[in-house]
């Protein structure tokens, strides 16, 4: 600043800047911009603590980044997430839903890889931060303008009559009254005949004027025959053992059974399955060469031995998975090893999904079996595959809402044909865990603003996965063909139907050996 001195010469002295300190030690903020400060003192800022913060007493928080954010430890978090930018629920739409991403093997942290199919959403793109699995994720891309009422949970209606639907029934979002009216009507046999053009207009005020047309439209969108009956035999027989022995203990509260079974389910999932969302981020992509003649015949079949071992080794996680779960554990040992070779090959789609794509299959320690290897392995399938995933994944599943649709696809009734083959004893117990967890993944998903649609969306996709394992079962002819040369496991072979035989050097017939049996 400029000052005169004694001679009334003028000088100039270099100011010292410095924060103003109060008493206390503690900093004063001042600022030209008016305030409201009726005291007339200097604004102070406190120091501020996070009660969760670790002490620095190490260079772990002293070095980290400014833009970081402490989260303290609990479930479902494993590492700070970069302030400015909320996280993003799984189920969120990515902004650029055709780009997924693993970790580079060289110095750069990510690269992107472009799907060949659209429609596929990122499989590693955002992390719910939650600390339960039976909420619904607190972070969402979605405006507060499209939740439809003020706890964020959208209403579904009936797909028969277009009432408000009181959950799913038989396969179907429906009411109560076209939930008993398909019960009645399957359980009395009734034949019903329309006085009409059998195209009766079936609402709310007008499902009880032609009950032909109303039962046509409960099997047209959906409901299950099946259920009905396997759900009235596991009624009768409680019936009668109820009536030998009186319990004097209550029924459990439903809701808390359905939470028990979510928790379970997802617990389970995150523990078994080495393609979740967070796996698949910290996974190091590294390229598998399966490839070692130009004979595509010995390609292929060399090709399988290497990747058997990697389906044998996922299989023993889901037969884990199985095992943690009580409301699965309890089937008998038989019944779960049909359960198991019936849906083999879809749940471990499923279990892959987010590693699949245009270039390739990334496995559990991040080897990418590239396409062209996944065609010499599966044909044409290959191709039905990467749609399947693409589809999969465009829904924007959650870790929970996957292994609630794992143990779904797992619990699929079984057709009468095939429980008389298989000798299958808890029908009625099937029937009724299949609609406990249908029930569960509907009310899971119906926190989100589409959640109906994409609930219908994943019951589609349960049919496509039962068109693929017919074409997977032909694809695997030529292991059938060639497993006494090859070195297979044995779990595998028995889940994918594969028997071998041993042949000898005498003229003898070749000798049977069937594979040892699942134990769940």
């Amino acid at each position: 600043m400029w000052i005169y001195n004694d001679s009334d010469q003028m000088s100039y002295i270099k100011p010292e800047y410095g924060p103003p300190v109060t008493t206390d030690g503690r900093n004063v903020v001042t600022t030209t911009m008016p305030y409201y400060n009726p005291s007339e003192a200097a604004a102070t800022m406190p120091v501020v603590k996070s009660e969760n913060e670790p002490e620095a007493t190490n260079t772990q928080w002293q070095g980290a980044q400014p833009a970081m954010t402490y989260i303290p430890e609990e479930y479902g978090a494993e590492f700070p997430i970069p302030t400015g930018a909320g996280p993003s629920s799984n189920y969120g739409m990515v902004p650029d839903a055709n780009h997924r991403y693993y970790t580079n093997v060289n110095v750069y942290p990510q690269f992107y890889e472009t799907m060949s199919q659209a429609g596929a959403s990122s499989p590693a793109t955002s992390v719910s931060v939650s600390n339960s699995s039976l909420s619904p994720d607190s972070q969402t891309n979605a405006t507060s303008s499209q939740r439809t009422s003020n706890i964020g949970k959208t209403i579904s209606y009936c797909k028969v009559c277009g009432d408000k639907a009181s959950g799913y029934h038989y396969g179907v979002t429906s009411c109560e009254g076209c939930k008993g009216f398909f019960r009645r009507s399957i359980q009395r046999k009734n034949d019903y005949r329309c006085l009409k053009l059998q195209n009766c207009e079936i609402r709310r005020d007008s499902r009880n004027r032609c009950q032909y047309c109303r039962f046509k439209k409960c099997l047209d969108t959906g409901m299950s025959k099946d259920s009905v009956r396997q759900m009235k035999q596991k009624n009768g027989s409680k019936i009668e053992a109820d009536d030998n022995q009186v319990s004097s203990s209550t029924s459990p509260d439903p809701v808390e059974v359905q939470k028990m079974l979510i928790n379970e389910i997802a617990l389970a999932h995150s523990k078994h399955s080495n393609h979740t969302d967070i796996k698949v981020r910290s996974m190091v992509a590294k390229p598998l060469n399966v490839l070692i003649d130009a004979d595509p015949m010995t390609n292929r079949m060399n090709a399988w031995q290497i990747y058997a071992h990697e389906i044998n080794t996922d299989f023993q996680d889901v037969i884990n998975f199985v095992k943690e779960v009580s409301f699965l554990n309890k089937l008998p040992s038989n019944d779960g090893a049909v359960l198991l070779k019936r849906s083999s090959f879809a749940i471990y789609l499923i279990r892959v999904a987010r590693g699949l794509s245009s270039k390739g299959l990334l496995l559990r320690d991040g080897r990418l079996i590239d396409f062209k290897s996944l065609h010499v392995l599966y044909g044409p399938l290959a191709d039905e595959m990467l749609s399947f995933a693409n589809s999969f994944l465009s829904l924007g599943l959650a870790d929970t809402e996957i292994g609630l649709y794992i143990a779904l696809v797992l619990c699929q009734p079984l057709s009468d044909k095939l429980r008389m083959e298989t000798y299958f004893e808890a029908a009625g117990e099937i029937a009724k865990l299949h609609e406990m967890i249908q029930q569960a993944l509907f009310w899971k998903l119906n926190f989100r603003s589409d959640g109906v649609e994409v609930y219908t969306k994943l019951n589609e996709l349960i049919e496509m996965l039962e068109r693929l394992d017919d074409i997977h079962l032909n694809e695997l002819k030529i292991l059938r063909e060639n497993a006494q040369i090859l070195n297979l496991p044995q779990l595998f072979m028995e889940l994918y139907r594969i028997d071998k035989k041993v042949l000898t050097t005498f003229n003898q017939q070749a000798l049977y050996y069937p594979p040892a049996s699942i134990q769940c």
